[in-house]
């Protein structure tokens, strides 16, 4: 019998698209699945159109909460989830067409916790870089192997972040504080993501491109809303908090991955300060400097700056004088 999978759609005032996503996923060539809209609180029609496919469909099932981050979302509605497997769909991308029957195939093949595949954007369609490198097919990686293969690209890459690139094994779908994702709004895949390799026993990686991430420019990252700024700041260093922590657990603390760690964390804050630097809103960046100052230092950037010497630096990058401003205290 074919394995039943659970497609779990986050969905907050997705009028505009729920029903575009949903006609694209029910028309799969693989139908043995079940696909759970999460409404995170919806106040336009996201519900009344999900209801709509309801029923006519009866794979749709619709999951409500209040207002709490589309992490939560994801995280609610897979526990609602009856499949066998789990994936995750943002309400405005799109699974490549054959993508659910190619991952039952590998799953068949090697029954892993986890299976790990690639996206491009669209409609540019530029495909994600190769997760492991000089990688051609599938790889099949035990625990005992993560420490070689897979732990050290939460230092050194961003590959392994995205969720909406992960088929999941519902036996071992556990999140221990769901409260600690709620109003999440940046680097909530990673975390999401750390919990997820940590527990699981076995993943797949695979070279397939089936994932479409449609690239919104006015996405609330590249915003000038200061305020958004900030709190996606707050965002970043705490849950890059807890890479530190999971780096430590899994003895995998070495100097040379803390350095890998420690620059990634300096450019990516270096980022956010670049756009603070080119705010329009400079009366708020005046008003707010020890604030901004505040959220900035904070004990992973602090400990960073120790960890690292201005020669880290490449005087090419873009960010340069931002990282340059940081570790010297200089902002």
């Amino acid at each position: 019998m074919e394995k039943l999978v659970s497609i779990v759609i986050p969905a907050y005032n997705a009028e505009k698209f729920i029903g575009e996503c949903l006609e694209k996923i029910l028309n799969q060539d693989y139908k043995n699945i079940e696909v759970i809209v999460s409404n995170d609180g919806s106040t336009d029609r996201t519900f009344e159109i999900a209801q709509e496919y309801k029923n006519k469909d009866s794979r749709v099932k619709i999951y409500s909460q209040e207002n709490s981050g589309s992490s939560v979302a994801r995280i609610n509605g897979a526990r609602q989830a009856k499949g066998e497997y789990i994936m995750f769909l943002d309400s405005d991308d799109f699974f490549e067409e054959g993508a659910i029957k190619r991952l039952i195939e590998v799953a068949d093949k090697y029954n892993p916790d986890l299976i790990k595949f690639r996206l491009k954007t669209y409609p540019a369609k530029v495909p994600q870089a190769i997760i492991i490198p000089s990688q051609k097919s599938e790889v099949f990686i035990q625990k005992e192997e993560f420490k070689d293969k897979i732990y050290p690209l939460f230092f050194n890459s961003y590959s392994l972040n995205p969720n909406s690139t992960l088929m999941v094994k519902k036996s071992c779908f556990s999140i221990d504080d769901v409260d600690s994702y709620r109003k999440l709004r940046f680097a909530e895949d990673l975390k999401l993501s750390l919990e997820l390799f940590d527990k699981a026993q076995s993943v797949v990686v695979l070279s397939d491109v089936l994932y479409n991430y449609v690239s919104n420019p006015l996405s609330t990252t590249g915003s000038d809303n200061m305020d958004k700024i900030l709190y996606n700041l707050d965002n970043f260093v705490k849950v890059y908090t807890k890479l530190y922590e999971y780096m430590k657990k899994w003895n995998m603390d070495t100097k040379e991955n803390i350095k890998n760690l420690d620059f990634k964390v300096l450019r990516e804050v270096a980022i956010f300060y670049t756009k603070i630097l080119n705010s329009t809103n400079t009366e708020y960046v005046k008003n707010n400097r020890e604030k901004i100052k505040k959220i900035i230092y904070s004990d992973i950037v602090n400990n960073a700056i120790k960890n690292l010497s201005e020669d880290d630096f490449d005087k090419s990058d873009k960010y340069y004088n931002s990282l340059i401003l940081i570790y010297k205290n200089q902002i």
